[in-house]
């Protein structure tokens, strides 16, 4: 499945979890990686994205279920832009 986010939209609606590609997991392997983690750039949500996402959900209070939804992102890029 690929996504397509735009990042300038005040409200993100994709939904991305483990087995998704494209430019959008492309771009939140790059907040991740902002935020400390060492993912490759690659627009592969993979074991190690997973792994990324569920500490960032741990570390923020964020429900934690692996899949970066509406209320994660707007987390994720709050910390990475501010």
């Amino acid at each position: 499945m690929q996504n397509d986010l735009d990042f300038t939209s005040s409200k993100t609606e994709t939904t991305l979890q483990q087995g998704d590609s494209g430019a959008a997991v492309t771009q939140l392997k790059e907040l991740l990686n902002a935020q400390g983690s060492t993912l490759p750039t690659d627009g592969t949500f993979d074991s190690a994205t997973l792994s990324a996402v569920i500490s960032f959900q741990q570390k923020h209070g964020l429900p934690v279920n692996g899949v970066i939804d509406s209320q994660t992102w707007a987390v994720l890029q709050k910390v990475t832009h501010s």
